[in-house]
């Protein structure tokens, strides 16, 4: 009976190694660097709006080249619009996007640009400029 318990407890170890391994150890889930190691950022970037429930920015977090330019688009149907408001104060943006429409605006500084949508609540987005 002793060697069948240290046997399953093997298991059990064996099986909570693999999943911590899989999951990518203690470092806090996949939500920690979604931008990737820092490199060669692109000059240009392109936004779009899911047209899932709830809506968002897609993608989410992205890098930028310093003097960059990023356009966002409105890919959500109609009448469903988005406004583009920045939450960082290194950061002008206010424009709203009708179905169909995109603002393109260039970066000329490095730092770490946040906007959101105020019409949906949680639509939020972050641009890395190196």
């Amino acid at each position: 009976m002793s060697d069948r318990r240290a046997s399953a407890r093997i298991a059990i170890i064996g099986l909570v190694i693999g999943f911590v391994v899989q999951c990518g150890g203690g470092g806090g889930g996949g939500d920690q660097d979604p931008i990737g190691p820092p490199g060669p950022a692109p000059s240009t970037v392109a936004i779009t709006t899911s047209t899932n429930v709830p809506p968002r920015f897609v993608p989410v977090s992205t890098a930028l080249a310093v003097g960059g330019t990023v356009t966002w688009t409105n890919t959500s149907p109609a009448p469903v619009r988005h406004d583009l408001v920045a939450t960082t104060s290194n950061w002008q943006l206010s424009r709203t996007l009708a179905p169909g429409e995109s603002f393109q605006t260039t970066v000329p500084q490095a730092g770490t640009y946040r906007y959101q949508c105020t019409i949906h609540a949680g639509m939020i987005g972050t641009i890395e400029v190196r």
